[in-house]
């Protein structure tokens, strides 16, 4: 059975990204050099426009010492969030329709 509960709040990958550079006193140049890639492909991840990929979290976890796991699992769980957003129709990162959320989970989860 699906959680009737999804987070108030998506956060960005890329937001994981700036608070992790911001912490160790990088720069987006440092952990493209780290990375071994473009610093466009850092910028773009933490800008969202582009999404973190099965290499991009090979290269992240490489840099940062994390697994790759928790790249794929980060991103993976974004985009599933949005597209919960978009299907129900819930914008923003408060509490905003939070009624049209649980009226349309239960017919949702039906489903399942």
């Amino acid at each position: 059975m699906p959680s009737r509960y999804r987070p108030a709040r998506l956060v960005p990958p890329g937001r994981t990204i700036a608070n992790e550079l911001e912490a160790r006193g990088w720069s987006q140049c440092h952990l493209a050099e780290a990375m071994g890639c473009a610093e466009e492909t850092v910028s773009g991840i933490v800008d969202r426009q582009e999404a973190i990929t099965p290499e991009t979290a090979g290269q992240l976890a490489s840099a940062f010492g994390t697994s790759v796991e928790f790249w794929v699992n980060l991103e993976a769980n974004y985009r599933r969030g949005l597209g919960w957003r978009a299907l129900v129709g819930v914008t923003g990162n408060a509490h905003e329709g939070c009624q049209v959320h649980e009226q349309k989970e239960k017919s949702i989860s039906s489903i399942y």
